[in-house]
């Protein structure tokens, strides 16, 4: 995994890494607040740690939610991470 996205500490980080034409990335908050990441992509986006599969959007984009210290891990089907921000970070 490598860093793409990170507010420093405390705050948002996000890495990824591209397997066999997947990417996976996760985001984890290091606040003690709430947080959350709006991020684009491009392909189906996937929740590992719940399965949920997102239903494409138009635009690609989409706002993940982080309770403190929260870690979601996320899977891109043939897509890619176009974009990242924060409230904190844009």
């Amino acid at each position: 995994y490598k860093t793409v996205y990170s507010e420093g500490y405390p705050g948002v980080t996000v890495r990824s890494a591209t397997v066999d034409g997947k990417t996976y990335f996760y985001t984890v908050n290091t606040d003690a607040k709430p947080r959350a990441a709006s991020v684009k992509v491009e392909g189906k986006l996937t929740e590992r740690t719940t399965g949920y599969a997102s239903p494409a959007q138009s635009n690609g984009q989409w706002t993940i939610t982080l309770e403190p210290y929260a870690l979601r891990v996320f899977e891109l089907d043939g897509g890619k991470l176009a974009d990242i921000s924060t409230e904190k970070g844009k």
